[in-house]
């Protein structure tokens, strides 16, 4: 979903919210235009920072290794922390 329509769900699930209160009587038709004006500000914020959140923890060190080593093409990464494998012996060219 693109933000329009975020914006839309919650501006029609928080219009459905202040009828119901206004039906109820706790507050007035004037405060629920306030209240939904208020929800749709906030929502909008909230669907504006998600997606730079999601980017920020999603192109992390750890996150874009682990997507590599989960792919199926026969890639691995390393990650800078893991111990090397021992070697007991140098390469020799000789041997092969």
């Amino acid at each position: 979903m693109n933000q329009d329509q975020w914006n839309s769900l919650i501006r029609s699930v928080a219009i459905f919210i202040g009828g119901i209160a206004v039906t109820k009587g706790y507050f007035s038709a004037a405060d629920s235009a306030v209240l939904v004006t208020a929800v749709v500000t906030l929502g909008g914020a909230v669907v504006s920072v998600g997606p730079a959140v999601w980017g920020i923890l999603s192109r992390s060190h750890a996150a874009m290794i682990q997507s590599v080593n989960a792919a199926d093409n026969g890639v691995k990464v390393v990650a800078a922390t893991a111990n090397a494998a021992q070697v007991d012996a140098p390469i020799s060219t000789a041997n092969k």
